[in-house]
């Protein structure tokens, strides 16, 4: 079995992949679940009660870098690579802790940003121009790839199988917000990692 845990996106980007069930914990940041003291994922996946046959999926970072990146970024003096890594790191190594009884770990990529327009939200507000996000993200996704690399985690990469000639999620393979709607693509993702 595979197991997809995290934010929205683990709900939206493997709906209809019957090999897959999907534990959404709500609009869940990345920064969150990289302390320790928060257990609402260990909580979670020690639920799953996993097995060694089993994958688990983790689905954080799109909200972080909608939101949070922008205000780091546009801070002086700041190495914006530097307090990335120290937010990938955090989760990754919270991740490696987990109770997973020998199953498989992986990460899903952030996927590719969607418009200010589309992807607005009160409660999660835009941070940052559509091209800054992009360029968050693919750093983002840079800095999370090495470190699933460093940790024996696989990486979901579904980013250039989502992303239009500006780096931003095709519309036409999305919903009216941030989510991917046709999984076909995150299937073939899934197939090449040899998961299903």
């Amino acid at each position: 079995m595979i197991y997809a845990v995290g934010d929205s996106h683990a709900a939206f980007t493997f709906a209809g992949i019957r090999e897959v069930t999907s534990h959404h914990l709500g609009p869940v940041t990345l920064k969150r679940v990289g302390y320790p003291e928060d257990t609402l994922l260990p909580d979670a996946v020690r639920a799953l009660n996993l097995h060694a046959e089993d994958s688990l999926i983790l689905c954080f970072g799109e909200i972080d870098c909608r939101c949070y990146v922008h205000p780091q970024a546009i801070r002086p003096r700041l190495d914006m690579d530097a307090v990335l890594a120290s937010w990938v790191a955090r989760y990754l190594d919270v991740a490696k802790a987990l109770e997973t009884r020998g199953a498989r770990v992986g990460v899903l990529c952030v996927p590719p940003p969607t418009t200010r327009e589309r992807s607005w939200n009160a409660s999660f507000p835009v941070a940052g121009t559509d091209e800054e996000r992009v360029s968050y993200v693919l750093r983002f996704n840079r800095i999370l790839w090495s470190g699933c690399v460093q940790r024996g985690f696989f990486f979901v990469d579904i980013y250039a199988d989502y992303a239009d000639e500006k780096g931003m999620l095709m519309t036409s393979l999305a919903d009216e917000c941030v989510h991917v709607r046709d999984t076909s693509r995150v299937r073939a993702a899934l197939s090449r990692l040899r998961l299903l």
